[in-house]
């Protein structure tokens, strides 16, 4: 069963970064009165271009699609399974209490790992989280009770108290 986030709010993200990046580009020259202006354009424009796509690249792995099977928990995008955690090889489940910058209140989240200490997600044993705002969040966390229940996965509970 595959479980989708919503990302309305994402293109309005990277349209302020791109126009930050670019009113930077423009800018900072005529701020910093440079003698050679083509390699300050360059010194500035690219770190800052790489840093924002290495940010819009993390967030969409980390809101991945989350795809459930009797062999495991996939990581989907756009179609493309790039991490998958068979329920054989996960440790626990932590329940955990996550900050929503753009609401300004704690979230619940879910972190399936591989390992007892948590890892990087993008590495082979890290794990595999979702947050509340993923559709159909309740339902989900339904199928990864139940699943941990057959496989003998403990749930531990790591949420903040209210």
């Amino acid at each position: 069963m595959l479980f989708k986030y919503h990302r309305n709010w994402m293109k309005g993200y990277l349209g302020f970064l791109l126009g930050a990046l670019f009113l930077g580009t423009i800018l900072w020259p005529i701020w910093a009165k440079p003698q050679d202006w083509v390699s300050l354009e360059i010194e500035f424009s690219v770190p800052i271009f790489l840093f924002f796509v290495f940010l819009s690249a993390n967030y969409y792995l980390a809101t991945s699609d989350i795809d459930i099977s009797d062999h495991g928990v996939s990581w989907i995008l756009r179609g493309w399974r790039w991490k998958e955690i068979r329920w054989l090889d996960l440790s626990r489940i932590r329940i955990l209490s996550t900050w929503d910058f753009q609401n300004k209140r704690w979230m619940k989240m879910l972190s399936l790992d591989q390992e007892n200490r948590s890892r990087l997600y993008f590495r082979k044993k890290g794990s595999i989280f979702f947050s509340e705002k993923i559709v159909h969040f309740d339902e989900l966390v339904r199928l990864i009770r139940e699943r941990a229940k057959q496989h003998s996965i403990p749930v531990v509970n790591q949420e903040l108290p209210e």
